[in-house]
């Protein structure tokens, strides 16, 4: 059985919510959290994870967090609540020098001249394995109100093609800040950009069919399939030595 069921999913909230249910999806956002990291077959840390992301450092971060560490903790993050691609290595290739300095350097282009464009391209344009949907996740917890995060749900729930690059970020940001504004309009609302990511996110996760995922049974499937991959391997060792 299902653990939660849904009204409407991301591009539906979108086009038609109301800020009630914006703030309904948001108040669901750890619930969709949990139940993403439950369904997943190996176990995960992204609930403590998530919680590290949000936590309150908007505008306040300390210049000696914005570190390399950080980073893999943002590229974790990124990867195990989304879809999980070869980036990690690349990440961590990076001068944790150069990372701290760029990241700095980003959030002073927002700070002083409130520059979000140049910042942005700060960081991906001098960080490797990052894109700019990665460098949304590096800033969108310091200034939530200006940079939502580039989640593969969000981008689809506003209409946008799933690309990205700069060109696909700032439309997506254009959309989100254009529904931010229409939510707010009245003052009985004041949802951030990253709010409604969350909220879009929420409701695009809540409407898939999850479900709890048998772990133990997954990591016997799991071992079963590396010892037949192993064995084939080794059969192919023994061919190649024959033909050698």
């Amino acid at each position: 059985p299902r653990l939660c069921c849904s009204l409407m999913n991301g591009k539906e909230l979108f086009a038609a919510g109301k800020p009630d249910e914006f703030r309904l999806y948001l108040n669901r956002y750890e619930e969709a959290v949990k139940l993403l990291e439950s369904s997943k077959t190996k176990e995960t840390n992204l609930w403590e994870l998530d919680r590290w992301m949000w936590a309150e450092k908007e505008d306040g971060a300390a210049a000696s967090e914005l570190d390399l560490d950080a980073l893999v903790k943002v590229m974790d993050w990124k990867l195990t609540r989304g879809v999980f691609r070869p980036l990690m290595g690349k990440v961590k290739s990076n001068d944790a020098a150069k990372v701290k300095q760029h990241w700095q350097e980003a959030c002073a282009l927002v700070q002083k001249g409130n520059n979000t464009t140049a910042a942005l391209k700060q960081l991906f344009a001098n960080i490797t394995g990052v894109g700019p949907a990665t460098a949304s996740a590096m800033m969108s917890p310091l200034f939530p109100k200006l940079f939502p995060f580039m989640s593969d749900e969000a981008v689809q729930a506003t209409g946008c093609a799933l690309k990205y690059d700069a060109k696909t970020y700032w439309e997506f940001n254009k959309r989100m800040s254009a529904k931010a504004d229409e939510l707010n309009g009245n003052g009985d609302a004041d949802f951030s950009l990253q709010d409604l990511e969350k909220a879009l996110w929420a409701a695009a996760t809540l409407s898939k069919p999850l479900k709890p995922a048998n772990r133990v049974a997954a990591a016997t499937t799991s071992t079963k399939k590396r010892g037949a991959a192993g064995g084939g391997e080794q059969k192919s060792l023994k061919k190649a030595k024959r033909k050698a």
